[in-house]
């Protein structure tokens, strides 16, 4: 059972569940394959929290190259559209 990011919870479980996301599906979240934070996705900037700040970011960024602006690409799948919308909003709120 890996934890990559060591918080106490099984990296599938929450990859399936979305609280982490695995663009290439190879079971190992995004975050530990490229060395940036597992912070929850749609936190746009780090802060712990899922807010009007991330939906800005989002819609600022909106259609806009995802590798020029990676934290406003929540699913890291290259492109800077309505899923990331909804992963703003369905995770709207304090992060786990």
């Amino acid at each position: 059972s890996a934890d990559c990011n060591n918080d106490g919870i099984v990296d599938y479980g929450q990859i399936l569940v979305g609280d982490l996301t695995d663009a290439n599906h190879n079971n190992i979240p995004d975050c530990c394959e490229s060395n940036t934070s597992c912070a929850c996705a749609g936190d746009t900037n780090a802060d712990d929290q899922i807010d009007g700040i991330d939906l800005a970011t989002i819609l600022a960024r909106w259609a806009q190259p995802a590798a020029k602006f990676p934290n406003a690409d929540c699913n890291s799948d290259g492109l800077i559209d309505g899923i990331d919308l909804a992963i703003v909003l369905g995770g709207w709120g304090p992060c786990p």
